[in-house]
């Protein structure tokens, strides 16, 4: 599946192989195995093999990014960062779906951060459980993935769709933005709203307008109810309601 997926959403696959599987003991603790080398340890080749996979590396992912580096900045920069990551996170769910493939397990964890090459830093990794989905009645295996981040239905039964990912999606744009799940009153805002200069004051306004909005649509992202939850398409018609222009900042 990976190596299908070879584009600027997705982390790229560049070689795959298999070698057989040894393992290191002590000469004294086993008798009559086919030793590699002479000494006191040698290598024991067991019964099975191993498969590895050779990915492009990622220096950090979405959990790094949100613990180290978005809560140290002001209000204003920490939403613009927030606001561009949810896009490109949307960029790159938006075309798994398009493949008919249902992620399963995304999380900060999975969503790696590159160092902005073509100006993109968002990709998605991990497609250990990742599914093709080509029709609406198809059914898949129950509660897999991640309880924190995993939809209704996928605890609830096995009839699900790419709609699952968007549950997923909203619980992580949920953390990225601070927003506690009970944070859904209008003029109440996350941490970093808190946490301003008399610089950033100025634009204090047009930010809790977009979080207003932004609010809402991550409310809609988590809904219980799949057929209620827009596409990620969807929502990216929506960016300019939600995310900060240049001259905003």
């Amino acid at each position: 599946m990976i190596s299908n997926l070879q584009n600027k959403y997705v982390v790229q696959c560049y070689d795959v192989w298999i070698e057989e599987n040894y393992h290191l003991i002590n000469r004294n603790n086993i008798i009559g195995n086919e030793a590699l080398s002479s000494g006191p340890n040698f290598l024991d080749r067991r019964n099975n093999l191993l498969l590895y996979i050779q990915m492009e590396f990622c220096f950090k992912t979405l959990k790094d990014i949100i613990v180290l580096e978005i809560k140290k900045q002001s209000m204003t920069l920490g939403y613009y960062i927030s606001s561009e990551l949810f896009i490109e996170l949307l960029e790159c769910v938006d075309y798994l779906h398009r493949q008919k493939i249902i992620h399963r397990d995304l999380k900060p964890s999975n969503i790696l951060i590159t160092e902005g090459i073509n100006s993109r830093f968002v990709k998605l990794g991990d497609f250990g459980l990742a599914v093709n989905h080509y029709f609406e009645e198809q059914s898949h295996s129950q509660w897999t993935g991640t309880i924190k981040y995993m939809a209704p239905e996928v605890k609830n039964g096995r009839n699900y769709n790419m709609k699952a990912d968007i549950y997923s999606l909203g619980v992580i744009i949920r953390e990225l933005f601070q927003i506690e799940e009970n944070m859904y009153e209008i003029n109440t805002y996350p941490p970093f709203f808190l946490i301003f200069s008399s610089v950033v004051r100025e634009n204090r306004s047009t930010i809790e307008e977009k979080f207003v909005i932004l609010q809402k649509i991550m409310t809609k992202m988590t809904l219980p109810n799949a057929d209620q939850r827009p596409c990620c398409g969807e929502i990216l018609k929506e960016i300019k309601s939600f995310s900060l222009k240049p001259k905003e900042l």
